[in-house]
């Protein structure tokens, strides 16, 4: 298995072990592939209260992950983590402008980030949130351009918390837990590849 070079975040994973064994996606269409965390569950509908907004209103992306528990972040009723999913979409677009308009959802609370960098490819990145009746979803959303196919991939890290309360209300994730879940989504993210002529169907 090739070892995954952390082009943001130079750092030791703290589940090293956890992290040798993962599945791999292959979109039969475009060629793109990414890897997951093995324990991750495949999804045929959204996991969470929320949907992630990778998708088209109304639809699942091409692909979707989660898992409710990940080893090292203590999960609700302690704390408020509730889960993690992993999506991924592709849609056409015919300019890396209207690429960049499709990273940034129409809903509310969405910010653009800027761009950043792995493995090569340049995305477009922004942050967005839902939530009600005690829970929330929060996303990072990348957004990368094709022009040989004039396509927009799409990949989004969505965070699930459950604020209500059990026995006592949970905490907030501390530093240590907040870490894994960023070193696992860099981890996601730096393993995306991306064929030189990937194409849409």
């Amino acid at each position: 298995m090739k070892r995954v070079i952390f082009v943001v975040f130079v750092a030791a994973s703290v589940n090293a072990a956890a992290q040798q064994q993962s599945g791999l996606f292959r979109d039969p269409d475009s060629g793109v592939t990414f890897r997951y965390p093995a324990a991750w569950a495949t999804a045929d509908r959204q996991p969470f209260m929320f949907p992630l907004l990778v998708s088209e209103p109304g639809k699942m992306p091409r692909m979707l992950v989660f898992t409710r528990t990940i080893r090292g972040v203590s999960h609700w009723p302690t704390t408020e983590f509730g889960g993690a999913a992993f999506g991924y979409d592709i849609r056409r677009a015919a300019s890396p402008e209207e690429c960049h308009s499709l990273a940034l959802p129409a809903v509310k609370h969405a910010t653009r980030k800027g761009q950043v960098t792995l493995q090569g490819l340049n995305y477009w990145r922004s942050t967005c949130g839902d939530g009600g009746m005690s829970q929330q979803l929060t996303e990072d959303i990348y957004a990368t351009y094709v022009a040989s196919s004039n396509s927009c991939l799409l990949f989004d890290f969505g965070l699930s918390t459950v604020l209500a309360p059990g026995a006592v209300p949970p905490r907030a994730l501390n530093a240590s837990e907040r870490g894994i879940l960023q070193r696992l989504e860099m981890n996601i993210l730096a393993s995306i590849r991306v064929p030189k002529a990937a194409s849409v169907q």
